[in-house]
């Protein structure tokens, strides 16, 4: 367990949270403009914070350096990871797109079973559907069909196989952008699209597990007084150069489509760094404090029940505005009050769902697995039903 890392999970999923406030026109009631693109891009960041952390952590703990990859375990694992949490969100959601007028073209029950099979996002018309934030599990479950594959490329333990297709994999998806300019879906949710992001998380993880005598030099000099000041400085200018993308590549379409992929080299130098630094004993107390690791173990409950509850939230906003006859924009007047409260509720709610269903259902699902292949472990599977989370 890298605890940088965990800690930056919460973080990410704070921008997501940031980008949807104003996507609902919370806080200012800003819907457009230079300041609403620039906290809408946000989400995007912390997205692909989230796809290249995923590469990363998936391949230090399922290195090639082993002998065998367990398919069926890992995708075991992975289901019981994701799974619970994005199927009761997603019937959370299922009274709200019932109430929505929102058409899609697609039948609801259609519509349903294309987010319960994690396929959503392969179909432009049911994307984004039911739980918005639940496009990027789509995407998630599109990696990890590909990961023994592409985990195969890393066997020889060299670095050349890899950045050749990870070369290969930019050119496609360059061209893909200009073949595909005009549209939005293919450019950052088709599954497909999203793919180097987590080829690079991967690359970052073969790096980082054949890091020891790099770092075995780098633990004398990173006691130096000098040595975290001048690293904070570094990681703070890879985020605001992440920050600076509506300025640097909005004014310029054929740039602007390239967004993904801005993203992605400063946000891997960001979580090679943190990692290669723990190694060393270099941390940082807003990612290493105890909160903050409860923050990030909570951090995808989080991601997928904030967007929930903002639209709750602005369902009843509207219904008491109404009884009330209330200004339309009413909720603007209480802005930071109602950004806490949102925030509180949503922290609060995640850190339930994954106290009593996240962590149990996740012990469960692999206890049960464990018990059906050694009947001898059922005891233990039992004994894993009872621990408290």
């Amino acid at each position: 367990m890298i605890k940088s890392l965990t800690g930056l999970r919460f973080y990410a999923a704070v921008l997501v949270f940031i980008s949807h406030l104003y996507l609902f026109g919370y806080f200012m009631g800003i819907e457009s403009g230079s300041t609403y693109n620039f906290m809408d891009q946000m989400g995007w960041l912390g997205v692909s914070l989230f796809f290249v952390l995923s590469g990363f952590v998936l391949y230090i703990n399922y290195p090639a350096t082993t002998d065998t990859l367990d398919v069926k375990r890992f995708y075991l694992a992975r289901f019981a990871r994701i799974y619970p949490v994005f199927l009761i969100t997603a019937l959370i959601a299922l009274p709200l797109e019932l109430l929505s007028s929102k058409a899609s073209g697609v039948p609801l029950p259609l519509s349903f079973l294309s987010q319960v099979s994690l396929t959503h996002c392969l179909f432009e018309a049911t994307c984004g559907r039911f739980n918005s934030p639940g496009w990027s599990i789509s995407v998630e479950a599109f990696f990890y069909l590909a990961f023994p594959l592409l985990w195969l490329l890393f066997r020889n333990r060299r670095i050349l196989r890899p950045l050749l297709l990870l070369g290969v994999v930019f050119l496609i998806m360059i061209g893909a952008t200009s073949l595909f300019k005009d549209n939005f879906y293919v450019l950052s949710t088709f599954p497909p699209t999203r793919i180097a992001e987590f080829l690079t998380g991967m690359v970052m993880g073969h790096l980082y597990l054949n890091s020891q005598s790099f770092v075995e030099k780098l633990s004398p000099v990173s006691q130096s007084a000098w040595f975290k000041p001048v690293i904070s400085a570094l990681l703070l200018t890879l985020f605001g150069l992440m920050l600076l993308q509506p300025v640097l590549l909005t004014p310029h379409p054929e740039l602007h489509r390239l967004f993904n992929y801005y993203y992605l080299f400063p946000a891997a130098g960001i979580i090679f760094s943190l990692a290669l630094l723990e190694r060393c004993n270099v941390t940082w107390g807003f990612l290493n404090h105890p909160l903050a690791q409860k923050a990030g173990e909570i951090s995808y409950s989080f991601y997928l029940l904030h967007h929930l509850i903002m639209r709750i939230a602005l369902h009843g906003f509207r219904v008491a505005g109404n009884v009330l006859h209330l200004p339309a924009n009413w909720v603007n007047a209480f802005g930071p009050a109602v950004v806490f409260l949102l925030f509180a509720i949503s922290l609060a709610s995640a850190y339930v769902m994954y106290s009593y269903l996240e962590v149990p259902m996740r012990r469960w699902i692999l206890g049960m697995a464990g018990a059906r292949r050694n009947p001898a472990k059922r005891d233990l599977a039992k004994s894993l039903q009872a621990t408290p989370s």
